[in-house]
């Protein structure tokens, strides 16, 4: 007669909870987003929905503490939930939900298509804007009104950044370079 022996495998622990989430709409249709890593991860589940329930939620499995969710709808808010898990283990408790908003498609259609991005538009809002402005001296009959034009497209390439297209300072310091010359030449032009 043989007698039985009950045996039981040692489960690893769960690796403790994600923290620090963060989420951050960064085009039309891309959502990034940030956490802590947690103790004893060797990886995470990046849940997203439409509604803070999560209903019927998108899922990725990613290996570093930090993602980039695409192919999502323009000017919708998402909710995102993070949660650490570990090879042959349960996975970790499932942290607090982080909301972000993917941008309006409209005012990246012109981006998108410039080569290289946000600094060739802004560029080429400020290079426009620095030829009228050196030509406006010479054959217009109303220097003010160029000098009206000039300045605003100059604050238009001045604004751009404000829309999420990257911080290019050297950019901006050229288009504001050129809105004070505008502003200037206004007020030179209206003593005369």
């Amino acid at each position: 007669m043989t007698t039985e022996a009950n045996a039981r495998t040692n489960v690893p622990p769960q690796p403790a909870q994600v923290t620090g989430v963060n989420a951050t709409g960064i085009s039309d249709s891309e959502i990034q987003v940030t956490w802590s890593a947690a103790r004893d991860a060797t990886g995470y589940v990046v849940q997203w929905a439409t509604d803070s329930a999560f209903s019927d939620p998108g899922s990725a499995q990613v290996g570093s503490a930090g993602a980039i969710i695409e192919r999502l709808t323009p000017e919708t808010e998402y909710f995102v939930r993070v949660q650490a898990t570990r090879a042959g283990a349960p996975a970790g408790p499932v942290a607090a939900a982080a909301a972000a908003t993917t941008l309006d498609s409209r005012i990246h259609v012109l981006i998108d298509r410039a080569p290289g991005g946000s600094v060739a538009v802004q560029l080429g809002l400020a290079i426009f804007a620095g030829v009228l402005a050196s030509t406006r001296a010479k054959g217009m009959k109303s220097p003010q009104r160029e000098a009206a034009i000039t300045g605003a497209i100059s604050f238009g390439a001045l604004i751009l950044p404000f829309f999420g297209q990257g911080n290019n300072f050297w950019i901006i310091g050229i288009a504001l370079l050129v809105l004070l010359s505008s502003i200037a030449t206004i007020f030179i032009a209206s003593r005369r």
